[in-house]
């Protein structure tokens, strides 16, 4: 039996004419033709792009507040180890008369002393990033990191007091996302129905 995930549903291949069931997941036998034209047609008939700077109408669900995540990891035995504890906060501000959106997030290493704090600006309802400054600390030195981004190009801040990245240029072809947010990005996407 071959099972392969899609869509979130799982899709069940015959193979000896035995059939495996899970009452946790649900199955839909299918041959193989047919399996390949349904995902070809799902595939193919919702694709929608999204490109840095459109509008994301489902911008709105992101919400001002704070949010804190462990990072563990799991030993064959089944304990938890953390790794480090994140902490993200959302808000809205009026910047240069612009509505804009801010993502601070800290993260604590528990294991040594590890802090990365990071402080990003994006357009509030497209999600196009601005800036982002990250100061990570490390044996008790602190070295911060800041870029500008362009439609074209990512720069280093050198306005930014100890930037390490003043004088940095990353040319693009096209805008680029921040993927340091990933999780808030992921939240605005358009979801098919």
């Amino acid at each position: 039996m071959k099972v392969v995930p899609i869509f979130g549903a799982a899709v069940a291949f015959r193979t000896a004419g035995k059939f495996i069931h899970n009452p946790r997941m649900r199955y839909a036998f299918l041959s193989p033709g047919v399996f390949f034209a349904l995902v070809a047609s799902k595939v193919f008939a919702g694709v929608t792009e999204v490109h840095v700077g459109d509008k994301l109408e489902r911008a709105n669900l992101l919400k001002p507040g704070v949010h804190r995540y462990v990072r563990y990891s799991v030993t064959p035995d089944g304990h938890r180890n953390a790794i480090d504890i994140w902490s993200r906060e959302i808000s809205f501000e009026t910047k240069d008369g612009r509505k804009l959106m801010r993502v601070q997030q800290q993260w604590d290493e528990t294991g040594k002393p590890v802090v990365l704090v990071q402080d990003a600006w994006f357009e509030a309802d497209t999600l196009r990033p601005l800036t982002q400054v990250k100061r990570l600390t490390r044996d008790g030195t602190t070295t911060t990191s800041g870029y500008r981004f362009f439609p074209d190009k990512i720069v280093g801040m050198d306005e930014l007091e100890g930037n390490a990245k003043k004088g940095f240029v990353q040319t693009t072809a096209e805008p680029t996302n921040n993927w340091e947010t990933d999780m808030e990005y992921l939240q605005a996407l358009p979801l098919p129905a």
